[in-house]
């Protein structure tokens, strides 16, 4: 598992400098299945084709979680 791949790719999609399908690519073909953003913990999981994952924090800062849910 390549994480400083992940991490620079992680970065580069927050910091909006690269596309949604740039980093799709560029994560399947470091084995990456999917990925989870929890953005109330600020972290993302990347979850590899061998089992494996990978967890980092977010540069992004955690908003507010709403009170209610609007319709």
């Amino acid at each position: 598992m390549n994480t400083q791949r992940i991490h620079e790719i992680n970065a580069a999609t927050q910091q909006g400098t690269m596309t949604f399908p740039q980093v799709v690519q560029q994560l399947l073909a470091l084995g990456v299945e999917s990925y989870f953003v929890d953005f109330a913990a600020a972290r993302k999981t990347s979850y590899l084709a061998d089992g494996a994952t990978h967890t980092e924090p977010t540069i992004l800062e955690p908003g507010p979680i709403a009170a209610q849910m609007l319709p």
